[in-house]
Order: C-alpha cells, then sequence, then structure tokens
C-alpha cells in the first residue's frame, strides 16, 4: 500500500534566509540570539586552539575570519532595531 501523505499546516514564527533570522514579529531578537549563540561556540574552539598551542596572530586571524564576518553580516539591516529588542541573557 502507498502511505497517504499528511496535510496538516504548520505554522512557522521564523524563518532563515540568507543567513538572517526573520520573526513574525519583525525583530531580530531571534537573529541576535543565534549570531551569540554561535560565536559563543568559536570562541570556545578557538580557546581550545589556543590551549594547543596556536600562535595568537592565526587565533586573531580566525576571530576576524569568524566572528567578526558573522557579527557584521546583514548589520545594516537589523542594527538599527537592537533598541527595540528586549534583554538578553548571557548563558
Amino acid at each position: 500500500m502507498i502511505p497517504q501523505a499528511s496535510h496538516e499546516v504548520v505554522i512557522e514564527f521564523a524563518a532563515i534566509l540568507l543567513g538572517v533570522v526573520l520573526c513574525d514579529s519583525l525583530l531580530f531578537d531571534e537573529h541576535v540570539h543565534a549570531v551569540l549563540k554561535t560565536c559563543s561556540r568559536i570562541t570556545y574552539l578557538t580557546k581550545l586552539l589556543h590551549d594547543q598551542g596556536l600562535p595568537s596572530t592565526e587565533l586573531h586571524c580566525i576571530f576576524h575570519a569568524l566572528i567578526v564576518r558573522k557579527i557584521r553580516y546583514a548589520m545594516p539591516a537589523w542594527s538599527g532595531l537592537i533598541p527595540l529588542c528586549p534583554p538578553f541573557r548571557t548563558d
């Protein structure tokens, strides 16, 4: 037998378009949270590389290539709305 397709509609409240998280409220709090979470992970990996003896010049290059690029991507689109976002927890 052929399984029947589900016709269930799923409502999404956020979508990732070109790397930017867009919410139904048109605030960028989810995007900022996602960027901070990614940067936190990259910072941890950078610390591991430092602990393994990677020179600071290479760490600086990694920082700019990954973290600064991630923060600055699409910043002109969402940075003006940051004061409207609720405060974030730093876990």
